[in-house]
């Protein structure tokens, strides 16, 4: 199936995860990953880690760990507040429109926050086919983020369009802010 994937048809690819999130094949139903409890505490102040961060390019071929695996998509995109359901990472009027696919050697496996679970929706290694950059396909993971703007369909349509579309002091002004007063 993934045999003639390029970048080209990323969207089609990801089109492709969709469906196969909603209907895997037999065998890779199969292979589901429930992930220890994300390290909460240690690690790295914000700034400690914004002084250390570098682009790296080369990557051991060494799988990563499960409690790594785990902290690294709890980090992503987990559920950080129960009572909620909210995220650590932003998401519009909660839509929650960001799923998660984590490609690895052995196959690409959906994450379900809910259950902060993998669940394998696809067999074999296209992480060399996600980036046109060779050194993807020999990170131990690749995480896909694929936003379902249906998801996002109740919101007004002038806060869907980009900012760049809207009029300059309207992308800048806070929601509820009064417009400034004509110039001139």
């Amino acid at each position: 199936m993934w045999a003639d994937f390029t970048r080209r048809n990323l969207v089609i690819g990801a089109a492709g995860l969709a469906t196969a999130m909603i209907a895997p094949s037999a065998a890779a139903a199969a292979v589901n990953i429930k992930l220890p409890a994300p390290r909460l505490d240690g690690g790295l102040t914000v700034m400690q880690a914004l002084v250390k961060r570098r682009s790296i390019r080369a990557y051991s071929e060494k799988a990563l760990d499960e409690q790594t695996m785990s902290d690294l998509l709890w980090a992503a995109f987990g559920i950080n507040r129960r009572e909620t359901g909210d995220r650590t990472a932003p998401s519009w009027r909660h839509s929650i429109e960001t799923d998660i696919y984590a490609c690895t050697k052995d196959g690409v496996y959906f994450y379900e926050p809910k259950e902060h679970a993998l669940r394998r929706v696809l067999e074999g290694d296209i992480r060399a086919k996600t980036s046109a950059m060779v050194f993807a396909g020999s990170a131990p993971v690749v995480l896909l983020f694929v936003a379902d703007l249906a998801r996002m369909a109740q919101a007004p349509r002038e806060e869907r369009a980009p900012a760049e579309e809207k009029a300059p002091e309207r992308a800048l002004r806070a929601p509820g802010a009064r417009s400034p007063p004509p110039v001139g």
